[in-house]
């Protein structure tokens, strides 16, 4: 149960920057994106540093089925 936990946080985080479009290539690493959720459970991303303004919103799913984790992200702005 704990890998599933940590396998979407780390499909979370892969799906952000390729959503941004630039993969971890623009000086963002794994610890400047925090994975979080709401007290009603739904999960949200928190960016550290300046990579995304603050004007964007950022929607996540996350999903897991037996051995596989998926995460999608959606930037609007």
């Amino acid at each position: 149960m704990r890998a599933r936990y940590f396998a979407k946080r780390f499909a979370a985080k892969e799906a952000f920057v390729k959503a941004q479009g630039t993969g971890f290539s623009q000086g963002i690493i794994m610890k400047d994106i925090e994975i979080y959720s709401d007290v009603r459970g739904k999960p949200y991303i928190a960016v550290r540093k300046d990579f995304i303004s603050k004007d964007y919103k950022i929607h996540l799913s996350l999903s897991d089925d037996g051995d596989y984790a998926t995460a999608f992200v959606i930037i609007c702005g």
